[in-house]
């Protein structure tokens, strides 16, 4: 009965980890992306001359991140930004832009009630 409990409780204690190393995975990716906001706008919709790179494909982000951060691919900002980047953080910005909608929700005006209820 012993044994069986101690088992029960390693699996238990296991699974806890693998869950938590999941989340780091996702949450890396998260924070990683997060950075990208400033130009690339929220979720990757730029709202200025900076393209949007949300909904690309992410072999395309990929390639183009390695092309900045080995100088084939020209641009003052993003060459510095790239060269900081490792294989892995470059997948996981590549997967989780690749991911979003290319393009912000669109809300209906009835949803709007400018900050009061009718």
């Amino acid at each position: 009965m012993k044994r069986t409990n101690l088992i029960l409780i390693s699996a238990l204690f296991a699974s806890g980890f693998l869950a938590n190393a999941h989340a780091g995975v996702i949450d890396r990716a998260t924070m990683l992306s997060n950075t990208c906001a400033g130009c690339h706008g929220t979720n990757g919709i730029s709202n200025g001359e900076t393209p949007s790179i949300a909904g690309l494909s992410k072999e395309f982000i990929s390639i183009s991140m390695r092309d900045f951060a080995s100088g084939k691919r020209h641009s003052t900002v993003m060459q510095r930004i790239a060269k900081g980047y490792s294989d892995a953080d470059i997948k996981a910005i590549s997967e989780y832009f690749s991911k979003l909608p290319s393009k912000a929700p669109e809300t209906n005006a009835s949803d709007k009630h400018h900050g009061h209820s009718h």
